[in-house]
Order: structure tokens, then sequence, then C-alpha cells
């Protein structure tokens, strides 16, 4: 017969960083961190891209780039009906998504690089 291990949560993560709060069309809205230990669990893939490219949005492939922002639209429609409620109703949703990932990596210090020669 086999035995079964007993898992227990390990290496408790701290919210230090404050959400990141935001206004569209009037409205207010507040998302986590993503480098905070409220995170919602659907975006942890977004947040593994976004932190292995170093922060540097422009040189994610156009492959990531598609999964960041089915991610984050999954997440919108499920988790945050209000948000996407209002990015949806905007001239070019998707560039309101694209906008908004970028903003939410600056502030979850997840920043851009320039580019070493400035350009």
């Amino acid at each position: 017969m086999s035995e079964y291990l007993q898992i227990s949560p390990e290496g408790a993560v701290e919210s230090t960083r404050p959400p990141f709060r935001f206004e569209i069309a009037g409205r207010r809205f507040e998302l986590p961190a993503l480098d905070s230990a409220d995170v919602p669990l659907p975006l942890i893939p977004l947040f593994l891209i976004l932190s292995q490219a170093d922060g540097d949005v422009d040189a994610i492939d156009a492959d990531d780039k598609m999964r960041i922002a089915a991610a984050f639209i999954t997440y919108l429609e499920t988790d945050q009906p209000k948000l996407w409620a209002v990015i949806k109703r905007q001239k070019q949703p998707i560039a309101w998504v694209n906008g908004l990932i970028r903003q939410w990596g600056e502030h979850s210090k997840l920043d851009p690089k320039q580019p070493a020669s400035g350009d």
C-alpha cells in the first residue's frame, strides 16, 4: 500500500509592495502588485514571462506577448468584470490592455529597460 506525503505551504511571500491603483474613463480600479503574494494565480504565467525578459517588454517575442494578453484578458473577464467592461468599451481595447499590462509591470518594478544605445 502506498503512503501519501503531507504537503504544507513553504516559503511564505510577503505583500510589501502597494497595490497598483489606476483610473480608466473616470472609474478607479486596484490590482495587486505582480510581484506580491496577492498576485492572482491565473497571472503567474504573465509574471514569469515578464520576469524572464528582465522587464524588457519590447524584447518579448510576439507569441509570448499574445500569451500575456490572452492570460490577462481571461483574468479580467473572470475576476475583474467591471474593469473588463470599461476596457472593452474603449476604442482599441487591445491597446488599452497592452498599456495596462505595461504600466502594471512598471508599478510592480518590472520596468522595461532602456536600450543601452539610448535609441
